[in-house]
């Protein structure tokens, strides 16, 4: 699949084949929550992306998420701190495989190599190489799933 259309998916990282998404017990406060690397037995948490003028908007259980001190939230009220990202095929690093980053592609999503830690958005690491090649903590499995959001 070579672009995201409007719909839902799930997004695994292609380290562990772990979920990507929120933590299945939050506290009740409106503070934005963290977006995680979750076991891979745990239960595949459902994006929705919308796609915007510059990217796509990528929300977590029904909150766009966006960066805040190099690490990656879902924005329950203050919807203004997410921001649209860039969903990137790379197909040179195998088949459904994606990095995500800002639409200025000064940062990317990375993932931390322990179960439950947050999301990293930090600048990602390629090789000078055409086409460049990625390290397996900033790629991503995204699936799209029949149902309608």
């Amino acid at each position: 699949m070579a672009t995201i259309e409007d719909g839902l998916y799930t997004i695994t990282s292609k380290v562990g084949n772990a979920n990507i998404g929120r933590f299945p017990v939050e506290d009740l406060s409106l503070l934005p929550k963290r977006i995680l690397k979750l076991d891979a037995d745990a239960n595949a948490r459902q994006w929705i992306i919308v796609r915007s003028g510059e990217g796509c908007t990528l929300k977590a259980k029904g909150a766009p998420v966006g960066e805040n001190d190099q690490k990656l939230w879902a924005h329950l009220i203050m919807e203004e701190k997410a921001h649209p990202w860039l969903i990137t095929p790379v197909p040179q690093m195998g088949e459904g495989l994606y990095i995500i980053e800002k639409t200025d592609r000064s940062a990317g999503w990375s993932v931390v190599d322990e179960e439950n830690s947050q999301i990293q958005v930090k600048p990602l690491i390629s090789t000078r190489s055409l086409p460049p090649m990625y390290p397996a903590n900033q790629l991503f499995i995204i699936a799209r799933h029949d149902s309608e959001y």
